[in-house]
């Protein structure tokens, strides 16, 4: 799955500069709200930034790659507190525009799209993460966890004709956070959740 991943990413970097006639970068920042399954935890609010290239293949379909930087994690009431879990988020999404794009005057465009695909998880920091059952019962440390993984990712962007780009998406983990050195140790497969909530501005550099 990690190897289908990175190539597809890969891929996509590498042609969609040679054969688009109409990229769009998109820089966005806005709020995560975010879990670790099985642990017990709660929501975690943190942020989320970055920039993604988009080829408009036609005025209803788009592939966008991107690399964001996302604060993750889980709070737990049991030890009163919420471990960071940042990663570098690298989505290769499929977009679909429910109706097609319009231009308007001055050259914008406006319309409301769904996107899917995966995305590759690069941890960029870790300060413990937590479990509630297993033979730990505890905080486990950066050097239990995996330095990558991957999520699926389902969302939905509302382009307004002035560049601003509104957006929610959903990421669900599909890899163990746990190596599989300490998964004998643990009750389940652990895995990340998260919403994030975006606001961006997208441009053409054509």
């Amino acid at each position: 799955m990690k190897n289908l991943i990175c190539t597809l990413f890969l891929s996509c970097m590498w042609v969609l500069p040679i054969s688009a006639q109409s990229i769009f970068l998109t820089p966005r920042a806005g709020l995560n709200l975010s879990t670790i399954t099985q642990t017990g935890g709660s929501l975690k609010s943190g942020l989320n930034f970055g920039l993604s290239g988009e080829y408009l293949h036609s005025s209803r379909i788009g592939i966008e790659v991107g690399m964001n930087y996302s604060m993750q994690g889980s709070r737990f009431k049991f030890a009163d507190v919420s471990p960071e879990h940042n990663y570098l988020n690298m989505p290769v999404l499929f977009k679909y525009y429910v109706k097609e794009l319009e231009t308007v005057e001055g050259g914008g465009s406006k319309g409301l799209s769904v996107f899917a695909g995966p995305q590759l998880d690069l941890k960029v920091l870790v300060n413990k993460v937590g479990y509630t059952a297993g033979k730990f019962n505890t905080l486990l440390t950066d050097d239990m966890t995996q330095p990558l993984g991957t999520s699926f990712v389902i969302g939905s962007e509302y382009l307004f004709d002035n560049g601003l780009a509104v957006s929610i998406n959903l990421n669900f983990g599909l890899t163990n956070k746990v190596k599989k050195s300490y998964a004998d140790n643990t009750a389940g497969s652990y895995r990340d959740f998260v919403a994030q909530f975006k606001f961006g501005y997208r441009f053409s550099i054509n």
